[in-house]
């Protein structure tokens, strides 16, 4: 499809973007970290909620229990059957 022909609804069509090929020799071993993460989040969880105590109730006070709250980079679908 040319680029320059509009869709049905007026905005005219984008170019898909390039695509770009996954550079093995720049991989990065993501086991470490992630065992990293684990024990670091495993060892301090009770020092880390007992600091973001009050941050956490501030953000999340006011939200009740029947309601599904997502953070992060999700996908607005993936919570969808929970309504």
């Amino acid at each position: 499809m040319s680029s320059t022909r509009p869709r049905p609804d007026g905005t005219p069509e984008r170019p898909a973007p390039p695509t770009t090929a996954i550079r093995t020799d720049l991989a990065f071993d993501h086991g470490a970290v992630s065992r990293f993460n684990a024990w670091f989040f495993s060892a301090f969880r009770g020092y880390l909620n007992h600091a973001a105590r009050h941050h956490k109730q501030s953000a999340f006070g006011g939200i009740g229990a029947d309601t599904v709250l997502e953070i992060g980079a999700g996908v607005r679908h993936e919570v969808a059957h929970c309504k």
